[in-house]
Formats: C-alpha cells, structure tokens, sequence
C-alpha cells in the first residue's frame, strides 16, 4: 500500500470516526435532557413543539431551506405552559451557506377577538421602504416607532396591544421579537440556545437551556400580565355597582408619551440576584427578568 492510500485510508477512518462522535454525543445529550426534564417536572418535547410550525409558517421564520426544530421543553407557567425550543434554518449553498440560529419561546393565549401581529427591530431596508409608501404601523411613541418594525392584521389589533405600558417593557427589552397569530404568543432572539459545552453542562445536573427558559418565561408572563382588556379574554374590570366597565383609555401628548411611561414607573432591586429593574408604579407582585424570583414589592 502506497503512501496516498495510507493517508486516503486515515482520512475515511478520520470522517467515519468523527460522523460517529457526532452521532452519540447527540445520542447522549438527549438521553441527558429527557432524564432532566423527568427530574425536574418539565415536558420533553423534542422536535415536535406544539403550535410552532404552524407559527413558523408564514412568518419571518419561515426562510432558507432545511429548517429544523429541537431540544422543545415545556414548562408551567401559573396554569399555562411555556414552550420553549431552538429553531435553524440554512441560507445559501456552497462557500455561501449560512446557517442561523433563533432561541424561541411560545405561549397559547386566546384573544377576545382575532389578530395577528409581527414586531421586530426595524432595519435599514425598513426605513427605505418607507420612502416608497410600504410604511410599517406607527405609534403614539416616537422611540418605539424609530425601533421597532410593527405589522398586523387587523391594524386596529396592535394599537390595542401596544397600549402606553406595552410599549414601555419593549422598549425596555428591545432584544426580543413578537409573532401573535392563532391565539399563539411566540418571542424570540437570534442565537443558539445552548451555548458553550451543553453536554459538559448536562453531565455536571444542570439545563444548558436554563437562562433562555427562565428569561422567554418571565417575558412572556409580563406581556400576558400586561394585556389590554379590550382584547385579554376571560378577564374585565368592575365598576363600584357592580357592572362591567370598558377599558378606559386614557389619551395623552404624543410627544410627552414616553416621559409620562417612564414617570409611571419604579425601579426596584430583585433582593436575590440584586438586578435592577422597572415595575408599573403601584404594582405588588413582580417577577425578576433576570432570576425568575417572584415576591411582592
């Protein structure tokens, strides 16, 4: 055998070997995952999340070719699950593929009326399109205008939604992105959810997907907390007699609408990871975004 085959034969047992790594590493990762999530009261749902392709489908999302969900982990939260899972897809071919990564997180919340809304952060080619009269949805807010890409159908949908206070905590956690559609609310960011050694994690009893889990829970408990009772189902406000009231909503200066959000509001310390944070003036129970430790204010 001759020195080119010496080094062809290394290089098919070098390919074989690693494809064969690759293969048991995933292997025992998942067995890893499923063993946590059965230690610790959470549902291991894999590759098939409920409601997240029929989400996917028609949005943002739904790009490139060979998309692929995985690590889906269900968690409770108050009587809802948090779902929560990676999400890929590949751009491109050849020296041009590309393969970007989404951490997602989703919520069933049923509407007292039917809508659908995308935000995400606004883009160059957003503000040129502008030009041509193809305008994104504009708010009361000149800062959430400016960051923020909105879209909806009906339109009158996400002017319910955005109320002064919702406007405010997403101004607050730009980072994350919003699909509502088929009383389905997903969030999401760019990135893979498991971060460095996943593995090594898992090995040592802890969730590589832990800080994504807790921080998409906490976000989407406050957008549900926050909800406008014009369009949060199974929930309104009494009057003193008695009987029901409608929304009131109050009308302000649009130029004076993000200092009065920010008048409205405390900043408090989460007394067990010391982050700070802004609540609604007045609220008692809150939820660390950073933590997850509730308490009273």
């Amino acid at each position: 055998m001759d020195l080119f085959n010496v080094i062809f034969l290394i290089l098919v047992l070098f390919i074989i070997a690693a494809i064969l790594l690759s293969i048991a590493r995933q292997w025992l990762m998942q067995k890893r995952v499923i063993g946590y999530c059965q230690g610790h009261g959470l549902t291991f749902y894999g590759k098939d999340v409920p409601y997240a392709w029929q989400i996917i489908k028609g949005s943002a999302l739904n790009q490139g070719h060979s998309q692929i969900i995985s690590w889906g982990i269900g968690q409770k939260a108050g009587d809802k699950e948090v779902l929560t899972f990676q999400y890929r897809y590949t751009i491109g071919a050849g020296r041009y593929r590309q393969t970007l990564h989404y951490r997602i997180a989703l919520m069933h919340q049923t509407f007292s009326e039917p809508g659908s809304l995308i935000l995400r952060k606004e883009k160059i080619t957003d503000k040129l399109a502008n030009v041509f009269g193809m305008n994104d949805l504009d708010f009361e807010s000149k800062a959430f205008s400016d960051r923020f890409y909105v879209q909806a159908n009906p339109p009158q949908f996400a002017y319910k939604f955005f109320h002064p206070r919702m406007m405010e905590i997403f101004l607050k956690y730009p980072q994350y992105n919003l699909i509502i559609k088929n009383d389905v609310m997903l969030v999401y960011q760019e990135g893979d959810v498991t971060g460095f050694f996943p593995l090594l994690t898992l090995l040592m009893g802890k969730n590589p997907f832990a800080d994504w889990m807790e921080h998409s829970k906490n976000m989407l408990v406050i957008i549900e907390d926050n909800l406008p009772n014009l369009i949060r189902t199974g929930r309104r406000y009494e009057s003193g007699d008695g009987e029901d009231d409608e929304e009131m909503i109050e009308i302000v200066d649009p130029e004076a609408l993000d200092a009065k959000v920010l008048e409205e509001t405390e900043r408090i310390s989460c007394p067990d990871c010391s982050h700070e944070f802004t609540v609604p003036m007045g609220q008692k129970s809150v939820v660390c975004p950073k933590c997850g430790s509730k308490g009273e204010v």
